[in-house]
Order: C-alpha cells, then structure tokens, then sequence
C-alpha cells in the first residue's frame, strides 16, 4: 500500500503452484493471473457504472444483450490494460508457490482509454467518408459501426473512472460521431431494398418458411424487401444431402444447409453458410 497506494494505482495478485524457482512456465502463469485480477476490478466497475442501453443481437428469437455487454467490456478493458506492468515476483520455496504482484497506474489507464476512443473514432470516419458505394454496401457497413459504438460507451466510462478531466472532451466527440452514424444510416436505410431470389440443388419445393425467415431477417437489420426494382438482391442456395446405408439395419441420413449473397451492383457484399 505505501508503495502503490490504491488511490492511484489497482492492484492485482497473482498465484500459482510451480515445480521450483527454475519453473518458467508456473511463474507466467502466476503473472497472468494478476493482471486478470486487475482485468476483473476494472470490468466490475464499467459494468457497474455503464447505463443499461446496450445495442442486442437476436438470435433464434433471443436477445444476447449481456452477451455483448461482457464481450465489450473485455475488449476495452484489454486495451486498457496495455500499461499493466509486474511489479514484483516471488517464489516460496516452502509452499511451492510463485507469487506476482501486477500494477496499472490509473492516470495511464486513463491515457490508454482516451487513446482508444481517438482510435475508435478515426476508424469510424474512415467508415463514414467511404459512404456513398450503395445503399445495401452502405448499410451493412453503418451496422458494422454498432459495435464500436458500443465500445466508445464503454470507454467513455472508463475515462470517468480513470481521468474524469477527459471525460467532457470524449463524450461530446462520441455523440457528435453517433449522430453522424444515425443520419447516414437513416439515408442509407431509406434506400435500401432488397430482392430475395432462393434455388436448390434438390428437385423439392423450397419451403415458403424459409423466405420468410429471411425476409424477417432482413427487416430487422433496417432492409426494405422488395419482388422487384430492387438496390440489391439476397441469393439463397439450399443443399440436401442424403445417405443410405444397408447393413443389419437400413439408415437414412439427410443433411440440408444454404449459402447465401448478399449482392450490390454485382458485386458481393456478404456471403457466408448456414
């Protein structure tokens, strides 16, 4: 404590059972361990001070809010983090033990966090000056910024944890940015309609659910779906697989997924497998 008083410093302890004072592998261990100590002061204490309006995922019809909460919070603190420094290391030869004492200064947390906000922020002008390719690539490139909007919330508490003298300056950026973000996206939005066209390898009717489930799909993330005069279209390619094996037994094996594009101007902007 009167080395590294906690009023400026946090402090982390770490401990962990080695084979003796040779065990290299033991003492890292014990030092990762105090700086997650550290990791998990500072995580409790932007959770616990953060307002409650996280952006949500929905998946399969659940919202994943705390999901992204806890996810957030570790990546920003993980930048924070960047001036930890270990302090002290010790092994007790009697109990076998290696002991480290991890340290982060708070006005340097401070000074990581208000980094990482200018950081944020120059990637997210960057993402904004590129506007103007397509509604479709647009949009997708808007939702993407939700992330690091999130983040800069985040951020923005920790700067009132670690330097509330920076506190003012970051927030009025942070808000002039989401603002910004909120306009485009409502423009982008606006235009933003999409064609659904679905094939499958398999002579079988596609079933009707399926166009509507991402149709849903569509909707929610801010696309306006359309038969026709489309700004983009979505392809769906549905594949069946089926198996016979004959033995004592007889087994059936369906296997069926889809891949899907997301098109603009024939060029891709999302593909991926379900």
């Amino acid at each position: 404590e009167k080395a590294y008083p906690r009023k400026r410093n946090f402090v982390g302890i770490g401990v962990c059972g080695g084979a003796g004072a040779t065990d290299v592998m033991s003492r890292k261990q014990a030092e990762s361990m105090a700086v997650a100590d550290i990791a998990s002061v500072v995580e409790v204490k932007i959770n616990d001070t953060i307002e409650d309006h996280d952006t949500s995922v929905e998946r399969n019809g659940q919202l994943l809010q705390q999901n992204v909460r806890i996810q957030t919070t570790k990546r920003v603190v993980t930048g924070i983090l960047s001036g930890v420094e270990i302090k002290e290391v010790f092994y007790d030869e009697r109990a076998l033990n290696w002991h480290a004492l991890a340290v982060l200064n708070r006005a340097q947390a401070g000074a990581g966090a208000a980094e990482a906000v200018a950081q944020r922020l120059d990637q997210g002008g960057k993402v904004l000056a590129g506007i103007g390719r397509g509604p479709v690539q647009d949009l997708v490139a808007l939702r993407r910024l939700d992330r690091m909007i999130t983040e800069l919330d985040r951020l923005a508490v920790a700067l009132a944890i670690f330097a509330p003298s920076r506190k003012g300056a970051a927030k009025r950026a942070i808000e002039s940015f989401k603002d910004d973000v909120a306009v485009q996206r409502e423009t982008a939005a606006a235009g933003a309609t999409v064609r659904i066209t679905m094939r499958s390898d398999s002579a079988k009717r596609i079933p009707a659910t399926l166009r509507t489930e991402a149709s849903q799909a569509l909707s929610r993330a801010g696309f306006t779906v359309v038969d026709a005069n489309a700004a983009g279209e979505l392809q769906i390619r549905v594949e069946v697989e089926t198996s016979t094996q004959v033995g004592s037994m007889r087994i059936y094996e369906v296997a069926a997924g889809a891949s899907y594009k997301l098109m603009e101007h024939g060029k891709t902007v999302l593909e991926g497998e379900l």
